[in-house]
């Protein structure tokens, strides 16, 4: 009877230990977190998590990082948002981003002469996306936009920002690889995105 009761209790705990294991190792990968907000991306299951940074007291966003070779996703998500409120925050931030690649006004004339515009092979391009919309643009060596020169281009990046009305969170999406990956690549990755 004894040797039983140890038996099931091995058996027990192996299958424990196992399912432990199994969730601890799951929990590397980005899909896991993904899914328990509620958000999917296909093309990013395999990303492994490098970064969590849980909100703070009072805040409700949260970002997580995630890698796969050259590539790193960048996912932040804000709770508890109402659509209005979501929308309103998105136009902001397209703006801001768009004036980083519009032709700044200097009050001095001879400033003016000096200043170009950004070449138009460097500017975003803006796509639709059935929860939002994102930009396919050029990143820096410090993950930064804005830029125009190909000497100062480091990568190719994603920047879209999302609205999940069922989870009723806004979600902004930064994706960076190397600037030889073909931005049609990049489109089926941000478009494999979706509210679960």
């Amino acid at each position: 009877m004894i040797k039983k009761i140890i038996l099931i209790l091995i058996i027990f705990g192996g299958v424990s230990f196992g399912v432990w294991k199994y969730k601890e190792n799951q929990s590397k990968f980005l899909a896991y977190h993904l899914k328990s907000i509620g958000i999917k991306i296909e093309q990013a299951e395999d990303f492994l998590v490098t970064e969590i940074s849980d909100p703070k007291k009072g805040s409700k966003a949260r970002t997580i990082t995630a890698k796969k070779d050259q590539e790193e996703i960048k996912i932040k998500i804000v709770n508890n948002v109402e659509k209005d409120e979501a929308l309103n925050y998105i136009e902001d931030k397209k703006e801001n981003f768009e004036s980083l690649y519009k032709l700044a006004k200097n009050p001095y004339p001879e400033a003016m002469k000096k200043q170009k515009e950004c070449p138009e092979e460097y500017r975003p391009e803006v796509k639709k996306h059935g929860y939002g919309e994102y930009f396919l643009t050029y990143a820096g060596e410090d993950l930064g936009y804005g830029i125009c020169k190909e000497d100062l281009v480091r990568y190719k990046a994603v920047l879209g920002y999302f609205y999940c009305e069922n989870i009723s969170s806004f979600i902004k999406i930064e994706y960076f690889t190397s600037k030889e990956k073909n931005h049609e690549e990049m489109n089926s990755l941000i478009n494999s995105f979706r509210c679960e």
